[in-house]
């Protein structure tokens, strides 16, 4: 038999009793749950846990590695004789932080980490470390025409190939011409060059072309949207392990650390219900609905798959759009980039359930690894009351 609690005071759980065949299932699962609740440093004190078999010893170096792709780790604390004895034999002493004196441990001195800036901001609190300012360049990708009695066509199209674009999102398909793509053209985003589109058809599936396999013949259909380039002067951490803030929270924090008025956003989060919508059928002209307009409601879902409760809870969400702080120093073009009454304008990617690194160093790696580890399930303009929980964020400032 097992038993474990968790000690707030100390962020240390206190297990008692056998780790073994069958109680190591339910350890692997408090053990992920914790993972899950944002937990990156797993303090486990096993001053009473008189046996461990092999089975528990693979819960933890399951759990280790786990932690390991998110810059985390298990500690062992106050381990028992038993204990000792089986990591020594098993050379599993090599492998994890063990830590004798319980009384010396603090949640500072595991994680050895440098002390970054921080700051409670919209009452979230953040981490962050800055750059020099670097203030990038944005492009509109902006039709004239109003979605809700108008309908696109092959003048719409902006033709962007590959290298042009770093940083974006819209509604767009891969293709040589209009017409080679005007049937798929959905909800998109492109994260360092890697592209990825939602095409508005049946039973539709995440298509996607990465930076590295794209080459200088791709070209995209964009027939709304925005892109910019640069790189970030403020990398930006944070995590809640009981609680989640809505996007627009998260952005009203964000604009109270920044000094410029326009910027990108690039982040890899964890979800905590997300309300997106995206397009079942493609905005073009011969598809224009009977009725006349999209406002009638018939026409609306026929069109939008629009959410009626939060999904995709502890996906990892990769974001990308533009904010601003005061719209009034927006010009006319930038202005209609926005959703009315929105600060906003993002899209993300809704990729597998799993936890984000919340260290401000892998911002990057994060990126690469859930790009090439990671399976895309959607792609959706996000509405701003999805909830996170936590995770890293890049802010460029533009011109």
């Amino acid at each position: 038999m097992l038993n474990w609690e968790f000690d707030e005071s100390k962020k240390m759980i206190f297990l008692h009793g056998r780790i073994d065949a069958q109680t190591s299932v339910l350890l692997e699962k408090e053990l992920n749950n914790n993972i899950i609740k944002g937990h990156r440093q797993i303090l486990i004190n096993c001053s009473d846990i008189d046996y461990i078999s092999s089975a528990g010893l693979r819960v933890f170096i399951s759990i280790q590695k786990h932690l390991k792709q998110i810059s985390g780790k298990i500690v062992i604390c106050s381990p028992s004789e038993h204990v000792t004895e089986v990591f020594k034999i098993s050379a599993f002493d090599k492998l994890f932080d063990i830590v004798f004196d319980n009384e010396t441990i603090t949640p500072q001195i595991i994680q050895k980490q440098d002390i970054r800036k921080q700051k409670v901001l919209n009452g979230i609190p953040f981490e962050y470390l800055t750059n020099e300012p670097s203030i990038g360049n944005w492009s509109a990708l902006v039709s004239k025409k109003n979605l809700i009695t108008e309908f696109y066509d092959h003048s719409d199209a902006y033709t962007i190939n590959a290298e042009q674009i770093r940083f974006g999102c819209g509604l767009s398909a891969p293709g040589n011409s209009f017409e080679d793509c005007k049937n798929f053209i959905g909800e998109s985003l492109v994260v360092d060059g890697n592209y990825f589109y939602y095409p508005a058809i049946k039973n539709a599936a995440v298509d996607f072309i990465l930076e590295k396999e794209s080459g200088s013949h791709m070209t995209y259909q964009f027939l709304s949207g925005f892109m910019f380039n640069g790189e970030p002067s403020y990398k930006i951490s944070f995590g809640m392990t009981e609680s989640s803030r809505s996007l627009s929270d998260i952005i009203k924090g964000i604009g109270e650390l920044v000094d410029r008025n326009l910027y990108g956003i690039i982040g890899v989060l964890e979800s905590a219900g997300i309300w997106g919508m995206n397009f079942k059928k493609s905005p073009i002209v011969e598809n224009f609905p009977k009725s006349g307009s999209m406002q009638d409601k018939d026409s609306f879902y026929e069109f939008m798959d629009f959410p009626i409760e939060a999904g995709s809870k502890d996906h990892i969400i990769v974001i990308l759009g533009l904010a601003y702080k005061e719209k009034n120093l927006l010009s006319e073009e930038c202005k209609s980039l926005f959703p009315e009454e929105s600060k906003c304008h993002i899209h993300g990617v809704i990729m597998e359930k799993g936890p984000v690194s919340r260290n401000i160093d892998d911002f990057q790696r994060e990126i690469d690894r859930i790009f090439t580890e990671l399976n895309p399930l959607k792609v959706q303009h996000l509405l701003q009351k999805s909830q996170f929980k936590g995770g890293l964020i890049g802010v460029i400032l533009l011109d």
